[in-house]
């Protein structure tokens, strides 16, 4: 019944580390998604202000730079943390907690399987030792049916 409740904390605590990681990872790509719309925007603001630039030589090309260099920023942010390894006490303990589960899992697997295998050994020392029983009940047989000379 131990090995069953240890199997079940196994589980249970694989389950919830993989769900932290998957909320990490999901995080990750909302922000490589952001990082690369801003980025499609800075390179439009960026066309608009190089544009405005050569074609008139002063007027809105400042607000439109500002804006690109905004939007380039954000992107640039984004994508650092996008890039960036996750770390967390919980992700570290939960990952601790999953392998103290699994060595305890594997212990009382161990267990169960030297159980079984003794119990294979037993069952085959008594079949041969039933085998031989009746082996030499047979030869008594034989010696006690044979006529007397």
């Amino acid at each position: 019944m131990q090995t069953l409740e240890t199997a079940r904390t196994y589980g249970r605590i694989a389950w919830l580390r993989r769900q932290v990681l998957l909320q990490l990872a999901l995080r990750r790509v909302v922000a490589g998604v952001v990082a690369a719309l801003a980025a499609l925007v800075a390179l439009g603001f960026g066309t608009a202000a190089a544009y405005m630039g050569l074609r008139l030589w002063m007027g809105p090309i400042g607000a439109a730079a500002i804006a690109g260099a905004g939007w380039l920023l954000i992107a640039a942010v984004a994508g650092i943390y996008a890039g960036s390894t996750p770390r967390s006490t919980e992700l570290d303990a939960l990952e601790q907690m999953e392998v103290e589960a699994r060595e305890r899992t594997a212990v009382a697997v161990e267990r169960l399987t030297g159980i079984g295998a003794r119990a294979e050994a037993m069952s085959g020392t008594l079949t041969l030792l039933f085998a031989l029983f009746r082996a030499l009940r047979r030869m008594g047989r034989r010696g006690g049916d044979a006529p007397d000379a």
